[in-house]
C-alpha cells in the first residue's frame, strides 16, 4: 500500500512539473511590409541578404513584401549593379515605400 502511495505521489509530482507552453497569437494584426515604386523591370529585392524576388511584384497596389517589424537591410540590384543598399526600419503594422532608381 505504501509503495502505491509513493508511486502515486511521484507521478503527481512529475506530471505537475509539466506545463503547456505559454504562447500568444495575434490574429488579424496588420502586417508590416515593404513596397517598391519606380523599380525597373528585372530589379531584384534582397532583404537581410535573402533574395525576395522581383521588385516590380511588390508595388504597393497588387502586393506588399511582408516582413517582420524591426530593422532590415534592403538591397535592390539590377544585374550586378546595386541600385539601393540601406538599413530600413519597419514599424509594426506599417508599410514602407522604397523608391527604385
Amino acid at each position: 500500500m505504501r509503495a502505491i502511495a509513493t508511486v502515486a505521489l511521484a507521478a503527481t509530482l512529475l506530471l505537475g512539473a509539466c506545463a503547456y507552453p505559454d504562447t500568444t497569437v495575434q490574429q488579424g494584426a496588420a502586417s508590416s511590409g515593404l513596397y517598391f515604386t519606380a523599380a525597373a523591370a528585372g530589379t531584384r529585392v534582397f532583404v537581410d541578404g535573402s533574395d525576395a524576388g522581383d521588385a516590380t511584384l511588390y508595388n504597393g497596389k497588387q502586393a506588399v513584401l511582408v516582413v517582420p517589424p524591426g530593422p532590415h537591410q534592403v538591397t535592390l540590384k539590377l544585374g550586378q549593379s546595386v541600385l539601393y543598399d540601406k538599413p530600413v526600419f519597419v514599424g509594426a503594422g506599417s508599410q514602407v515605400e522604397i523608391k527604385g532608381q
